[in-house]
C-alpha cells in the first residue's frame, strides 16, 4: 500500500507475491493445496483492486487539494485586486476580538504598519480603546456575538477624519463555536460630508427664513407707523363731526401728512434698495462729496425727528473742507439711518452727535455718539 503511489510497482509486488503462494499451494496437490491456491488467486486480485482504489483516492486527495491551493490563490488574487481597487477594507478577529487579518489600507488610514497592529484588540487599533461615536456600537455587538450592520464610525489620523460603515458577521466552526468575526468596512467619508452639507444649507435656510419673517414682521410695523399717521390726519382734515379746523390747523395737518409721507418713502426706498442689494443691481454713483456739505444736509433731516423726539441733534467738525469720493445718496442714506436710529431709542433730553475728523491714517471719518442704549 506504500507503494500505491507508483500503482504499477504495487501491483508487481503484490502479483509476485501472491502468484508463489498459489504456486507453491497448488503444488502440493491435495484438494487443500488447490484450495489455497484458489484463495491466493482471489487474495491477489483483491490485493490489485484495493491497490487501484487506494491510487484513485490518493489522485482524489491531490487533485482537491490542488484545486484549494489554486481556490486560494485566486482568493489571495481577488483580495488583492479588491483592496488596490478600493478605499474600502477587510478586516478578521478571533473570539477575543484581536485583528488576525486587515487591508493595508487600514494601516494608511492609522498611520501604523500592520505588523504593529495584528494580534491587538480591533476596538484599541481604531479608537484607542476609547469607544467613541459609533464604535461603542460595534463593541456592544462584538461582546453579544451578533451580526454588525450598516453601523457608521469614525476614524481620526492627525486631526483628519473619515467616516465607515461597518459590516461583519461571526465566523461559527463546524461544531457552531465562536471563532470571531469576518467584515469590510466601506468609505462613506464623501456621503457624510454631502449629508452634513445639507444639514447645514437646510439650517442656513430655516434661519434665513426665520430671518425673513421677522423681517417682514419688523417693516411690516414700520410702514404701519407713518401710515396710521397719514391717515389720521387725513381723517381729521375730512372729518365733518369737527368744526372746520382754521388755516394754520389744516396747515399743521399737511405738514404732518408730507413729513409721514416722506418717511414712508424713505421706508420703501430702503426696501427696494434690500431687493436691488440681494440681487446685485444696486448701482454707485461716485462723485466729488463735500463733507461738510453733507453733514449739514443730514441734520437738516434729521432735525423734526429729533425735535419730536426732545432728542438734542447737533454737529462738530474737527477738520473743515475735506472732500470724499463715493456715491452721495448713498452715503447720506447710512448716516440719516444710523442717526434716525440713535434718535429712535434715545430717551427725552437725550443727546445724538455727529462729528467729522480723520482717522489714524489720515482718511475722512463719521462719528455718531449718543447717550442712549
Amino acid at each position: 500500500f506504500n507503494l500505491s503511489r507508483i500503482p504499477s510497482a504495487a501491483l508487481i509486488f503484490a502479483s509476485v507475491v501472491t502468484s508463489a503462494l498459489a504456486g507453491a499451494a497448488f503444488a502440493i496437490g491435495s484438494r487443500s493445496g488447490l484450495a489455497a491456491a484458489l484463495l491466493g488467486t482471489i487474495y491477489g486480485f483483491a490485493l490489485g483492486a484495493m491497490i487501484l482504489k487506494t491510487h484513485y483516492e490518493t489522485l482524489q486527495r491531490a487533485s482537491a487539494q490542488k484545486a484549494l491551493e489554486n481556490q486560494n490563490e485566486i482568493i489571495k488574487l481577488l483580495l488583492r485586486e479588491f483592496e488596490s481597487g478600493t478605499k474600502d477594507w477587510l478586516w478578521e478577529t478571533d473570539a477575543n476580538g484581536r485583528l488576525q487579518y486587515a487591508s493595508e489600507r487600514l494601516s494608511q488610514l492609522i498611520g501604523r504598519p500592520l505588523d504593529d497592529v495584528l494580534g491587538k484588540p480591533l476596538l484599541d487599533v481604531v479608537c484607542s480603546g476609547q469607544p467613541a461615536q459609533g464604535w461603542a456600537e460595534v463593541e456592544a455587538r462584538m461582546a453579544g456575538q451578533l451580526v454588525i450592520e450598516l453601523v457608521d464610525v469614525p476614524l481620526v489620523n492627525q486631526g483628519d477624519v473619515s467616516w465607515w460603515q461597518i459590516n461583519a458577521e461571526p465566523i461559527l466552526s463546524d461544531q457552531h463555536e465562536f471563532e470571531g468575526y469576518r467584515g469590510v468596512a466601506v468609505d462613506i467619508t464623501e456621503t457624510r460630508r454631502a449629508a452634513d452639507d445639507m444639514l447645514a444649507a437646510k439650517q442656513a435656510a430655516e434661519r434665513a427664513n426665520a430671518a425673513k419673517s421677522q423681517f417682514l414682521a419688523v417693516i411690516s410695523h414700520e410702514l404701519r407707523t407713518p401710515l396710521n399717521s397719514i391717515l389720521g390726519y387725513a381723517e381729521l382734515a375730512t372729518s365733518e363731526r369737527h368744526e372746520p379746523a382754521d388755516e394754520e390747523e389744516h396747515a399743521d395737518y399737511l405738514r404732518n401728512i408730507l413729513e409721514q409721507s416722506r418717511h414712508l418713502n424713505r421706508l420703501i426706498n430702503d426696501i427696494l434698495d434690500i431687493t436691488r442689494i440681494e440681487k446685485g443691481n444696486l448701482k454707485l454713483v461716485e462723485q466729488e462729496v463735500d463733507v461738510d456739505e453733507v453733514v449739514g444736509i443730514i441734520v437738516r433731516m434729521c432735525r423734526i425727528q429729533a425735535r419730536a423726539a426732545s432728542v438734542e441733534l447737533c454737529e462738530s467738525y474737527e477738520t473743515r473742507g475735506m472732500v470724499v469720493q463715493g456715491d452721495l445718496t448713498r452715503l447720506k442714506q447710512i448716516l440719516v439711518n444710523i442717526i434716525s436710529n440713535a434718535i429712535k431709542f434715545k430717551p427725552s433730553d437725550g443727546r445724538v452727535e455727529i462729528s467729522v475728523g480723520q482717522s489714524a491714517k489720515g482718511e475722512p471719518e463719521f462719528t455718531v455718539t449718543d447717550n442712549g442704549i
